[in-house]
């Protein structure tokens, strides 16, 4: 019969069931493990107390917080600095090494808009998953039913959590910074040059950025503008990491919901508004989610763009290519997809006789619906099909 069936019609719902089924595998299983031990397990939860002291702040409040906050100490301050530092622009005559800020047309835009973006959207997430997580817990330990121990065993290695994902964080922060670093002085020591036939130099390619600092022999070094610019991105990545962490703590919880649609034997009277209404903070979050990719797929297009970008290995853009295509695809999605295929199944089983639609229900309101489409098919699918050519074609 119609209502008996376990696979709904839509089909990235279809396909995800299909995965989810052959995740039962015992060789995928285990890698299906690990990966959730590593990026799932590790979420902190977000304690009771502090979702009170976050009462009365909207999302919004905190993403202008957040952008006026980082459009202050990405670009005035920068502004200012350079100012003091000879670099904002040539004082007399213009050095061909030197790009000046106010001809870093890249960055300008990064410290203008798309900064200033990620991390209010960061801040906004923060709220949203702080505000509801514990609703979401809520709810699924006592509406569903099902007893927390089959969701959620309790571990005696809590501590042991947090130290791991601070150990990861910071790796992570460091081993990037690091590089990037190793980026700059690559760029710094590139001597090539361009001449007339004549002999005179016409044209050098730029080997200093504006927070280097000339000397008293008129040699560029890393002041303390240079340091502060470091610290900044080590900032702005740890930002990014931040982000990934809270959502992976509410998308944790999303799926300890799913599993316990999974063991529910009846539907009861729980219906699909009550459900909806009750993962709202999820869909926000899954939606702030969306666009922070976005964001970031901006971000990585300019700085490819950018003269350090030149520099860029091909095995770079390859991984940028394949984390936002597994994040901003299948990551930010999989909770929702999880949790909508459970009800979906919860329904035929329980075989509701009195129920006029059996189909397929989505979480998601129609405008955040279009939003995510637009999201996934001119950006990141975009992203994707265009620098995935380039970079492993």
């Amino acid at each position: 019969m119609e209502s008996n069936k376990k696979h709904p019609k839509d089909f990235k719902v279809w396909t995800y069931s299909k995965f989810l089924d052959i995740s039962h595998f015992p060789i995928i299983r285990n890698i299906k493990w690990l990966i959730s031990l590593v990026f799932i397990e590790a979420a902190p939860k977000v304690p009771i107390s502090l979702k009170r002291s976050f009462t009365g702040t909207s999302g919004k409040q905190a993403f202008f917080i957040g952008f006026v906050l980082a459009l202050v100490f990405c670009l005035v301050i920068n502004v200012i600095w350079t100012y003091f530092n000879g670099t904002l622009f040539p004082s007399d005559s213009e050095n061909p090494e030197m790009l000046y800020f106010y001809k870093d047309y890249w960055n300008l835009i990064l410290y203008t808009l798309v900064c200033p973006t990620y991390v209010g959207l960061t801040c906004w997430l923060v709220v949203v998953v702080v505000k509801g997580w514990g609703d979401i817990k809520d709810f699924r330990d006592n509406e569903t039913e099902i007893d927390n121990e089959v969701i959620e065993p309790r571990s005696k290695f809590g501590y042991l959590k947090a130290i791991f994902l601070g150990f990861l964080i910071l790796s992570v922060a460091f081993a990037l910074t690091t590089n990037y670093i190793n980026d700059i002085e690559k760029l710094a020591n590139n001597t090539e040059k361009v001449f007339e036939s004549t002999g005179d130099l016409v044209n050098s390619k730029v080997k200093y950025y504006w927070f280097f600092t000339e000397d008293k022999n008129g040699d560029y070094k890393l002041g303390s503008l240079g340091v502060y610019y470091f610290l900044l991105n080590y900032s702005l990545l740890m930002i990014t990491l931040i982000a990934l962490t809270f959502f992976m703590s509410i998308y944790k919880i999303m799926m300890g919901v799913g599993k316990a649609l999974e063991t529910k034997q009846t539907i009861g009277k729980l219906d699909f508004m009550t459900l909806k209404t009750k993962l709202a903070a999820f869909t926000e979050a899954y939606i702030l989610a969306k666009g922070l990719v976005v964001v970031y797929i901006i971000n990585i297009i300019i700085w490819i763009q950018s003269p350090l970008g030149e520099n860029a290995t091909d095995q770079n853009i390859q991984v940028a290519v394949i984390l936002m295509g597994i994040i901003g695809v299948f990551m930010v999605s999989i909770p929702r997809y999880y949790v909508e295929l459970q009800w979906y199944r919860l329904k035929n089983k329980s075989n509701l006789e009195n129920t006029a639609n059996l189909d397929y229900e989505d979480l998601r309101p129609f405008w955040m619906n279009y939003v995510a489409t637009v999201c996934d098919s001119l950006f990141i699918g975009g992203f994707i099909l265009s620098y995935g050519k380039y970079a492993f074609g």
